[in-house]
């Protein structure tokens, strides 16, 4: 995964950055620094990484989920939530990341914003997109661990160091390393893989003794060798005798069923002649209604006549009937036309006295408005000729003269004012400028006395150390001190140089050094504070200066552009009189304007009004004049009306009718012409319909024939009054065909009688039914003991092969339980730490073969062991011969040393090929001397060379600064706000 650039806006206290990593300043270089002061938000940069990878952030992580806090609105949030992020004052933050993975390149884009564009908004909700730059596709931003491989922890270990975390892990206890690992490196599925290992031969174990109940209970129920032959035999004997009753009941079966069809053939025979004389029965109420049809048929021919002779009478007007309904609507229409008449004669009337109304409405406003118009004109004349004097007086002039002049007399005071102010900085720099000298020669002084007391204390602690000690037991009298070089002239003088004289002497010297170190401190402190004090009213006075002459220039400059302007107090005086008079000249106009303005406002409102009249005027002549034309158009349609009618009625007397009673003559005219079209109906309907019932008294006839040929007796039958019958040829045929099928089925079934009563001849019928209900019964009994017998045998059969069965299964569950058993000797506890313990002694064993690489190149003073069956981490000090150290005897640097040479074991296990391709380190270097800080810095400028990651160190060390060239610099710019940039040597 490669890092190209990312993109910071309102993330924590980070304005507005952006860090281009694929950039000039940080494409070629194998180490930088990300520094600042602190609090200004170097490890920001950081979590905004994070955020754009994974919305979340190392520091969040530790946070609790349950805890929160009220935000400026009222609102509960979280400690885990990353919408804390949002920088103070702001309502938008984003982090927009470019990176390359896979082949491919990736924008990943975390936002966060307040409701509303407000910053006392709710926070709503984290927008996190991922977008493929290549395809053009947006993903959800959780896909992000899918195309680079990383979770979060693992990028973490991976990608960030935090020295802190290492350095605890190297002086804490087994359990709490154990703890840190399982975070660190995911070893616990190795816990999770031993507890289910233990579950597993657990379940195993009982599954092997469930098997085993189960297959000695198959084996109690199965039958013995004898049992089942017994069985057998009895199924044999069973089956001889149910054979010969098996053929005893089929010739009693068929007998009894040849019983049983002779009585159901008798019964039929008697259902089918009672059925018949049912149907005979109604024959008398048939007849009656074919004398009914006969006598319908006399009265339809009645009825016809009647009908035919009132056609005839209303045949002269058949024409004008037809047409009735025409006539009716054209009378309807001659009234509407007369009573609408009425009206537009009505309209001709009052929209005449309406356009007398508005011609004299004209006529007066027109005169209204002319005086309007004059009086309007000379107010235009009196606004012209104010207009004409104010700018003769040329008041924008005056007050551009005016501001001219204010502006000379207050430049003129500031400048007077700026004066003062440069004198007094100059006199200020020139105080402090004397004392620097002094100051200076002081501090000098005392740093020549402190490196001199330096140079005599080193020289006497030299002396005092454990091997001059033994050079000095060593001497003899006459001999000269290889430390001080003094000659030994007595005994007395050798007895005297001992451990306490030595210390007596180097007791007032280390004091007297304290003293020095103090006052050349306080003195280097004074010096300079007093050249911070040159450096600060050097400053205000080149500012003082500057502004001096900025102002002199700008009133230099104002002078030359108005030297026609008198600065004199009348002159001032004239134009603010001037100036006045302009000002009452000017509210004059402004008022006649606008009276004016009222003027015209109510001139145009009275042409409005004119025209509004003479639009009236012009509508009401257009409705008049359109009443005329529909009054003509009106009588037109009248006399066309009424030469319809006089062709069309043939009725002589029909206008006198008309004019008596309209409503009448119109009723009259519809109820005749209803009446001869009835009767003309009625005639036409009558004759189809005798010539029906002609056709149907025919067929009847035929039918009653027929029925009376096949049984004469009904020809003398009764016949009942004349009545309706409704499907009375229907009901004939009927009659027919039941006769002719009880005649027919009479004969089938006396030829099959006939031929059962031959198959039983000599036989008893109950007696064939009482045997028939013997012999089942047995072979019934027979086929249930032969069932029984056979299901016996069958479920021993299915137990013997589940007991094959269940004994494989038996053996089966035997070998697991045996293999789970052997995995759980070796690795199996029921918390499932064991296993856990025996991975992370190798995961360590591993880790800290990578950290002694890694410690090799910085010192070859140590080498990290663990203790077998132990997470405990020895140090072997090669320097001592060997010797196996505790952690905790190490010193502030040296944990250092061997916490990084950790971390940067633990970030190159397992992933590496998908790890970023920088690794940011934060803190920790601030123990380190010197020696071991350049020896740091070379192995992490190596690891580039050697794995192709780039190393980005956190610091506000300052020795750092002066050894790495290329900075990435955070500085605070307001208490809320800090801003970032690249810095290259």
């Amino acid at each position: 995964m490669k890092l190209k650039n990312i993109t910071i806006h309102n993330i924590a206290s980070i304005a507005d950055a952006k860090i281009d990593f694929d950039g000039a300043a940080l494409r070629d270089e194998s180490l930088f620094l990300i520094c600042g002061e602190t609090g200004s938000g170097k490890t920001t940069v950081l979590d905004a990484l994070c955020l754009a990878l994974y919305n979340r952030t190392p520091r969040l992580s530790q946070a609790s989920l349950r805890d929160s806090y009220t935000d400026v609105n009222g609102e509960q949030v979280t400690l885990g939530n990353p919408a804390q992020y949002l920088r103070k004052g702001t309502w938008e933050a984003f982090v927009e990341l470019d990176f390359e993975a896979g082949g491919k390149n990736w924008k990943s884009r975390w936002s966060i914003r307040r409701a509303n564009r407000k910053v006392e908004g709710r926070f709503q909700p984290v927008v996190w997109e991922l977008v493929d730059v290549d395809g053009g596709l947006t993903l959800k931003g959780s896909e992000v661990e899918h195309v680079i491989g990383l979770g979060f922890d693992e990028f973490r270990r991976t990608s960030m160091l935090a020295q802190g975390e290492f350095t605890a892990f190297l002086k804490s206890r087994d359990d709490e390393k154990s703890a840190i690992l399982e975070k660190m490196t995911g070893t616990g599925i190795y816990k999770e893989i031993g507890r289910e290992i233990s579950d597993r031969y657990r379940s195993a174990n009982q599954q092997y003794s469930a098997r085993q109940e189960a297959l000695q209970g198959l084996k109690e129920s199965l039958l013995r060798e004898k049992e089942v032959e017994a069985l057998k035999e009895d199924i044999r004997l069973c089956r001889l005798k149910a054979d010969a009753l098996e053929n005893e009941r089929k010739v009693l079966e068929k007998a009894d069923g040849s019983f049983a069809q002779i009585a159901r053939l008798e019964q039929e025979i008697r259902q089918q002649m009672r059925m018949l004389e049912l149907s005979c029965a109604g024959f008398p109420r048939l007849k009656g209604g074919i004398r009914y049809a006969g006598n319908a048929l006399e009265h339809e021919r009645e009825a016809l006549a009647a009908a035919e002779a009132a056609v005839m009478k209303g045949k002269p007007h058949a024409e004008m009937y037809s047409e009735c309904q025409l006539i009716a609507a054209e009378l309807d229409r001659i009234s509407a036309d007369e009573e609408g008449l009425k009206k537009t004669e009505e309209n001709i009337r009052i929209e005449a006295a309406a356009m007398l109304v508005l011609q004299q409405d004209i006529e007066r406003m027109t005169a209204e408005l002319k005086k309007k118009q004059k009086a309007c004109q000379t107010k235009e004349m009196e606004v012209a000729g104010l207009r004409k004097e104010l700018s003769a007086m040329q008041p924008e002039r005056l007050r551009q003269t005016k501001a001219a002049v204010e502006q000379i007399m207050r430049l003129s005071g500031e400048l007077k004012t700026k004066a003062a102010l440069v004198r007094q900085a100059e006199a200020d720099l020139e105080a402090v400028t004397v004392r620097s000298g002094g100051l200076r020669d002081e501090a000098e002084a005392a740093d020549r006395r402190l490196k001199e007391i330096t140079v005599l204390y080193d020289r006497m602690k030299e002396c005092n150390e454990q091997w001059a000690k033994d050079a000095r037991a060593s001497l003899m009298v006459g001999e000269t001190c290889p430390v001080c070089g003094q000659l030994i002239a007595t005994k007395e003088y050798l007895e005297s140089i001992s451990d306490e004289h030595f210390e007596s002497v180097l007791e007032p010297v280390f004091r007297e050094l304290s003293a020095c170190r103090e006052k050349a401190e306080a003195a280097g402190k004074a010096y300079a504070e007093n050249q911070a004090q040159v450096l600060a009213f050097r400053k205000l006075f080149d500012s003082r200066r500057q502004e001096y002459s900025y102002q002199a220039a700008v009133l230099e400059a104002l002078r030359r552009e108005t030297k026609d302007i008198s600065e004199s107090e009348e002159a001032y005086a004239d134009i603010c009189r001037s100036l006045e008079s302009a000002d009452m000249i000017s509210a004059e106009l402004e008022a006649g304007r606008l009276s004016l303005e009222q003027m015209q406002k109510e001139l145009a409102e009275e042409h409005r009004k004119v025209a509004q009249v003479q639009i009236s005027h012009e509508k009401t002549v257009a409705l008049h004049g359109a009443a005329l034309k529909s009054k003509e158009e009106t009588l037109a349609r009248i006399a066309v009306s009424y030469d319809y009618l006089s062709e069309t009625v043939t009725w002589e007397d029909w206008k006198v009718r008309w004019n008596i009673d309209r409503k009448a003559f119109r009723d009259d005219l519809l109820a005749e012409a209803a009446a001869y079209n009835e009767a003309l109906g009625d005639s036409q309907t009558r004759a189809v319909r005798i010539e029906r019932i002609k056709e149907g008294l025919e067929n009847i006839r035929l039918l009653y024939e027929d029925i009376v040929e096949l049984i004469p007796e009904l020809a003398d039958a009764d016949t009942d009054e004349p009545r309706k019958v409704e499907r009375l040829e229907a009901e004939l045929n009927s009659l027919k065909a039941d006769i002719m099928t009880a005649a027919a089925v009479k004969a089938s079934a006396g030829e099959k009688l006939a031929a059962e009563r031959a198959c039983v001849e000599g036989l008893d019928a109950q007696h064939v039914a009482q045997r028939l209900t013997e012999v089942v019964d047995e072979v019934t009994l027979l086929n249930q003991k032969i069932g029984s017998c056979e299901k016996t045998l069958a479920l021993n059969e299915v137990n013997m092969e589940k007991a094959g069965k269940e004994l494989a299964v038996l053996e089966k569950a035997g070998e697991d339980r045996d293999q789970w058993k052997a995995l759980n000797d070796v690795f199996g506890r029921k918390d499932g730490e064991h296993f856990q313990k025996i991975a992370q002694g190798f995961i360590m064993n591993d880790i800290l073969g990578r950290a002694n690489h890694y410690l090799k190149t910085m010192t070859g003073r140590y080498l990290l062991e663990s203790q077998k069956g132990s997470l405990n981490i020895l140090v072997r000090d090669m320097e001592q011969g060997g010797v196996p150290r505790s952690t905790s005897t190490i010193s502030g640097g040296e944990s250092f040393i061997i916490s990084l040479a950790l971390a940067l074991g633990l970030s190159s296990l397992g992933v590496a090929d998908r790890s970023s391709d920088i690794l940011f380190i934060d803190e920790g270097f601030g123990s380190l001397s010197e020696d071991y800080l350049n020896t740091v810095i070379e192995t992490l400028q190596r690891l580039h060379e050697t794995s192709g990651k780039k190393v980005g160190i956190i610091s506000h060390v300052e020795q750092l600064g002066a050894r790495i060239g290329t900075k990435i610099h955070v500085s605070r710019i307001s208490q809320t706000a800090s801003k970032v940039e690249i810095v290259s040597a």
